[in-house]
């Protein structure tokens, strides 16, 4: 079992999730490759895992989810770098398992994030190793994670280093990939094996 709701095999697959599956395969490999460098997303069989297991369930929300992907990562002005730093403190507060196996993959693999920072983001401390973009994204990510409204000094620091764009891109992530955790713990997304 890779998640509470069960893994769809394509023979019992309507035409819509098999549909869908074939779409979320092809904007999936555009993005990752089957390298040490990405996490697996399906496993031999071709079934989907991670959070586009659980979505094949929900064929409508799938589609919105993978659009929200797409639009997200449209916005200026925050590199991979940044990205996966946000992605890394929704993930310290979530502890979604499959989440933080496969950003770990993308952050040291890919972002340029090493094993001993993310260790500090997922303790809740800044790394003094982190560049300025990062440190500003830390600070947004991490402020966003307390109740109300974000800190106008944080934001005001985060706009000098950032901009408006990024600021908005780590918003934007942050609550995303808050989302995807709550996500992958409702439905207690299994890490794949190996």
């Amino acid at each position: 079992m890779a998640n509470r709701l069960g893994l769809i095999p394509s023979s019992s697959m309507t035409t819509e999730q098999k549909t869908l599956q074939d779409s979320l395969r092809e904007s999936i490999g555009t993005r990752f490759d089957e390298s040490e460098r990405s996490p697996r997303l399906w496993l031999e069989d071709g079934s989907l895992i991670g959070p586009y297991g659980v979505l094949l369930h929900h064929p409508e929300v799938a589609r919105q989810f993978s659009g929200l992907v797409r639009s997200i990562q449209a916005i200026p002005g925050l590199s991979l770098y940044g990205r996966e730093i946000a992605i890394a403190v929704a993930g310290s507060r979530s502890q979604a398992a499959y989440e933080n196996y496969a950003h770990r993959i993308i952050a040291t693999q890919r972002a340029g994030i090493t094993e001993a920072e993310l260790h500090d983001i997922h303790a809740g401390r800044c790394p003094d190793t982190l560049t300025d973009e990062g440190k500003a994204v830390f600070a947004v990510a991490t402020a966003l994670g307390k109740p109300g409204a974000l800190d106008q000094a944080v934001y005001d620091r985060a706009v000098d280093v950032l901009g408006k764009d990024g600021v908005a891109a780590v918003v934007h992530f942050t609550g995303f990939y808050s989302y995807v955790g709550v996500l992958l713990n409702g439905f207690d997304v299994q890490v794949p094996e190996s």
